[in-house]
């Protein structure tokens, strides 16, 4: 199958990317999700775009994160025989410019720092997208776009199959039917919220699952079918010790830490560590407290744009927007990914910051759903500020989730137990 694949709004998640950055502007920002097109989508003038582009594009072109697992997704894909061609509209990358130039030096530089493995790089006029993604498309003999601009989609879709990444600004154009395997074969456009779904349309591996199922086995073999880079847990592993080596000895040196329960840290990998979260160093702390074990920590997704954005991806951390339940189920899935391959993760189940006067918030459903379909053991640690620069941290005894448990109690015996420990600081 010769598959072609666009970049902005499908390797990268350039909604996300747009408003995230629209809202820094220094005025109150109103929002039309409906609409690609900046000057709509936020009702600026020209003015207003050239100042965002002016502030922003460089930085987009070199640093953009890409979506998760697509770098594993379209590596399996290739070693199941399939062509990647990439056919992109990316801003003046097509002129016979210096600037031009310059753009397909970043893409490409961008595409090897994001391991993305392709056949052929097609660069056409983002004035003229549309007709010329489909003379490229009929040149490659493209049987399958990924692409997410409706204006390229109802030309691509007929002269092939499209699969469309979801975005506000086509969500609902087109009919959806259930999701299945062959859903790519009956329709000519079919949405994916992430390149897990990409996989389970087009991968020949992809193991379908039934959602009442109760069965941990079968759950691990459905997750285990979709590809996962193993080499990219080591380097996170990798970094994160260098890390931990330089910072440990600064904030131990800063801080007064009494630590407890250590030894109910298991020797294995595989484990749902997760905390009470109060203040922004309960991240650093719960690694403190951690050891040196590395754990991949679930993190809003606006710190994946900061100023932080090469030291938390260089250790593996899974963002998540937290107004989406696609990009919940995407970090869902990687986490479940990232433990059954002998990885472990770190969830703080309160969801954000707890500001109040109560003990803790109330708890998310993450912790316990992943536990599970995965069969991993949740470890519970409290964090309690004793003092200016004085924290006490309390590591518990593990708790599992069967399949067939109800999440309910077993969310409620999780924050029940962590309160307890909370209390007999």
């Amino acid at each position: 199958m010769n598959i072609g694949i666009d970049v902005d709004g499908v390797l990268t998640d350039y909604e996300w990317y747009m408003d995230y950055f629209a809202t820094q502007m220094g005025h109150e920002t109103e929002i039309h999700t409906h609409e690609s097109n900046m000057l709509k989508r936020y009702n600026w003038t020209k003015e207003q775009e050239k100042k965002f582009h002016r502030k922003h594009f460089m930085w987009y072109v070199r640093k953009m994160p890409i979506r998760e697992n697509v770098a594993a997704t379209i590596k399996a894909l290739k070693a199941e025989g399939h062509n990647i061609y990439i056919i992109t509209a990316r801003a003046y990358a097509d002129r016979k410019t210096v600037f031009g130039s310059l753009m397909r030096t970043c893409l490409k530089r961008w595409l090897a720092k994001n391991s993305v493995e392709y056949d052929e790089l097609v660069f056409v006029d983002w004035k003229n997208s549309a007709e010329e993604k489909v003379e490229w498309a009929k040149k490659l003999a493209v049987d399958v776009f990924l692409e997410d601009t409706v204006e390229n989609i109802d030309k691509l879709k007929e002269i092939c199959k499209v699969i469309c990444l979801r975005a506000g600004y086509n969500d609902g154009v087109y009919a959806e039917e259930t999701h299945t395997e062959s859903q790519i074969e009956k329709q000519h456009v079919t949405y994916a919220n992430d390149f897990y779904d990409v996989y389970s349309l087009l991968g020949a591996n992809a193991h379908s699952m039934d959602e009442s199922c109760i069965d941990v086995e079968q759950w691990k073999a459905h997750y285990r079918s979709f590809p996962f880079d193993e080499k990219e847990l080591t380097r996170y592993r990798k970094h994160y010790r260098r890390l931990w080596n330089t910072l440990s000895g600064l904030m131990k040196a800063g801080l007064h830490l009494e630590i407890a329960g250590q030894e109910n840290i298991p020797e294995e990998d595989g484990v749902i560590f997760v905390c009470n979260h109060r203040r922004s160093l309960d991240i650093p702390l719960a690694y403190l407290a951690l050891g040196g074990k590395h754990a991949r920590f679930l993190c809003k997704k606006e710190y994946e744009l900061s100023k932080l954005q090469a030291t938390v991806q260089a250790i593996g951390t899974i963002f998540v927007n937290r107004s989406s339940k696609a990009s919940s189920k995407t970090a869902r899935r990687t986490m479940i990914q990232t433990l059954l391959h002998g990885g472990n993760v770190l969830i703080f189940p309160e969801g954000t910051r707890n500001k109040t006067e109560q003990i803790m918030l109330p708890f998310r459903y993450g912790a316990v759903r992943i536990a599970g379909k995965t069969g991993a053991r949740i470890v519970p640690m409290v964090i309690k500020k004793l003092g200016k620069k004085s924290f006490r941290i309390v590591i518990g005894k593990s708790m599992q989730v069967g399949a067939g448990d109800v999440l309910e109690e077993k969310n409620r015996e999780l924050w029940e137990c962590m309160r307890e420990m909370v209390e007999g600081i």
